[in-house]
């Protein structure tokens, strides 16, 4: 465990005119972790209703742990505990913590990894698979570098998993045999909950329904870099081409084909490479990047 000191923020400019539904925000903050290539973000809620952010760096194996002010962080390794394969991993792209343990999402190997939140150790692996759902499974086999990039764990024991690109879809994965839930303002699990699992250690999950964006959504994004639930349980959306993130429809149905984008938030162009999104409860917008050494690489930016 390594304590790292985060720098002082600085906002940067008043926030943009509104659009229709494209908003823009100003950042309130913005500072450089000791750490490289930020990919995923999650809001972690703590005993006794404290907030904390946790992100994932894709290069390194480890955890960061941000205090809301990001005036303490705390690095954490990754340890291999029972998976050997998460010593060499990189390209980890998502995270997200339920009550007991944290997640992480390796995209090119369609791997999630299990860890305890005690000492960071990886307790088992979630395996997805698309081979039995034809819809997506050519498009996911196509590039290893456009799959899972952000995911959702819900009360059911269900995984929404964001797709990244060619084409921007939402696959549901759940146990081998299990039926389509989609997803309903709520579904979500949050760090006050816990995500059902099988048990045995590792478990396969098989897409069993794909939602592609929408040719008819109101606003269209180049891809999907993260997931992220807002305060009011729907789903956002970052989009690193697009350099800001949407809201998604409340609610993902069984019977529909496609998914839309509802509204959209535009990043100041400061923010170069957003990889990481979570909403704090206070609705503020956290952001990582995937910057150099020494660049800034988390923002805090005006509640929407």
């Amino acid at each position: 465990m390594t304590l790292l000191a985060g720098s002082a923020g600085c906002r940067i400019r008043p926030a943009g005119e509104d659009t229709g539904h494209v908003k823009g925000l100003s950042v309130q903050k913005r500072m450089s972790l000791n750490s490289v290539e930020l990919s995923g973000l999650t809001r972690d809620s703590l005993v006794g209703g404290a907030q904390r952010f946790l992100s994932i760096s894709d290069s390194r194996n480890e955890i960061l742990e941000i205090n809301p002010d990001a005036s303490r962080i705390v690095a954490h390794g990754i340890n291999a505990g029972r998976c050997p394969a998460v010593a060499d991993a990189s390209q980890f792209e998502a995270i997200v913590a339920d009550k007991d343990r944290i997640f992480v999402l390796q995209e090119s190997s369609s791997l999630i990894f299990v860890l305890s939140r005690e000492d960071f150790s990886c307790q088992g692996v979630l395996t997805l698979t698309t081979a039995h759902d034809a819809r997506i499974d050519s498009d996911w086999k196509a590039d290893p570098n456009s799959r899972g990039e952000g995911f959702l764990l819900l009360k059911n024991g269900h995984i929404i998993v964001a797709k990244e690109k060619d084409p921007v879809t939402l696959v549901e994965f759940a146990p081998m045999g299990e039926g389509v839930s989609g997803f309903r303002t709520g579904d979500a699990v949050t760090g006050r909950d816990v995500f059902p699992m099988p048990r045995g250690s590792d478990t396969v999950y098989s897409a069993i329904k794909s939602w592609p964006l929408s040719s008819n959504s109101e606003f269209k994004v180049a891809d999907i870099s993260d997931l992220a639930i807002g305060p009011d349980g729907s789903i956002y959306a970052l989009s690193d081409q697009s350099n800001g993130f949407g809201k998604i429809d409340s609610t993902l149905r069984p019977d529909e084909k496609t998914f839309k984008v509802k509204s959209f938030w535009q990043f100041p162009k400061k923010i170069i490479k957003p990889e990481g999104l979570s909403i704090g409860e206070d609705s503020h917008i956290y952001v990582t990047t995937d910057g150099g050494e020494g660049l800034d690489n988390f923002f805090v930016l005006d509640p929407f």
